[in-house]
């Protein structure tokens, strides 16, 4: 809502506070995820939380804010908060509903392997590349047709479409370069849990 409020009302200070509120977000974030690490250890079980929905929803949205809150430092520019902060709200909001259960569950024997966690870690983060490259393509298109005579401040100050397409190009390389590592570290995993690289499964 912050970043939305800083485009279509063009103050920078809706961005800064913004930025304060995410990278705050982040930390308490980042804390929630190594409190959940505990205490798994604390009640036997003991493995990194990546191991069902809720857990890979929560770190998914962590990875997008991280990524995001890359991108503002290295390009100074805050509009892209418009389109990462709703996904990583989104994903947070599936996570917390009834149907997806919450509770720390002991992990199956095929699922205890370093392997997962690398998959996981790696995977998650090409979906957030893809999630911002997704974003980064949106603004581009609203730049691309901006009418100088009747351009918004929502418009304005959205960066250059050079910007955007260079930062999007990132974006899709990261994506693909996370994915690419996901699926060999997936391959491995299931080949020392399953005997089998690949058994086009979904």
């Amino acid at each position: 809502m912050l970043y939305l409020c800083m485009m279509v009302m063009g103050r920078e200070g809706f961005g800064r506070l913004a930025t304060m509120v995410t990278l705050a977000g982040l930390l308490g974030h980042s804390l929630a995820i190594v409190l959940r690490w505990i205490e798994s250890y604390e009640l036997g079980m003991g493995h990194a939380p990546l191991s069902n929905l809720y857990e890979s929803l929560i770190f998914f949205a962590w990875s997008l804010i991280l990524l995001y809150l890359v991108i503002e430092w290295r390009t100074r520019n805050r509009t892209l908060g418009v389109f990462a902060a709703p996904l990583a709200f989104l994903a947070m909001a599936y996570a917390s509903s009834p149907s997806i259960s919450s509770h720390i569950q002991p992990l199956v024997p095929a699922l205890k392997s370093n392997w997962l966690i690398a998959h996981v870690i790696t995977c998650f983060f090409g979906y957030a590349a893809f999630g911002l490259a997704f974003g980064l393509s949106l603004m581009y298109l609203l730049k691309i047709r901006e009418k100088p005579q009747a351009s918004s401040v929502f418009i304005r100050i959205i960066p250059e479409s050079s910007i955007l397409d260079d930062l999007n190009y990132q974006m899709v390389v990261i994506g693909f370069l996370m994915l690419t590592l996901g699926i060999i570290t997936g391959s491995v995993w299931a080949h020392s849990a399953w005997g089998s690289y690949w058994s086009w499964d979904p």
